[in-house]
């Protein structure tokens, strides 16, 4: 989900210093309640209401095995991505999907074959 745009912050923010309560300023711009809140006290810690950067997220199962993957797909290059996931399975006790191989390989620019015949 993207984060709420600096424009909406800043009147959220100006309203607020109107004075009108967290329950109206989440109706009237149509957030919740706990958007509201979380902004007026990212004010009052940081003294600016501009997004914090996304983080978090789950780290691949293949993530830091660079080396691995290249040296597997240029020993077997004619390999499906099902033949890739388990001859990694077989190597490494590792079980991983299709799509996350997949995803491996795109990310360092390595193309396979769509098919087995």
């Amino acid at each position: 989900m993207r984060a709420y745009s600096l424009d909406l912050r800043e009147r959220i923010i100006a309203s607020r210093e109107e004075g009108t309560s967290i329950r109206k300023l989440a109706k009237q711009f149509k957030v919740s309640r706990g958007m509201v809140w979380n902004l007026i006290k990212l004010r009052q810690e940081t003294g600016n209401i501009v997004p914090k950067p996304a983080t978090g997220g789950k780290q691949s199962q293949l993530a830091g095995k660079e080396a691995e993957l290249a040296a597997m797909v240029q020993q077997y290059p004619d390999y499906t991505l099902e033949e890739y996931c388990e001859y990694w399975d077989e190597h490494t006790g590792v079980r991983v999907s299709a799509s996350t191989m997949c995803r491996e390989l795109q990310k360092q620019r390595w193309t396979i074959k769509k098919n087995a015949t």
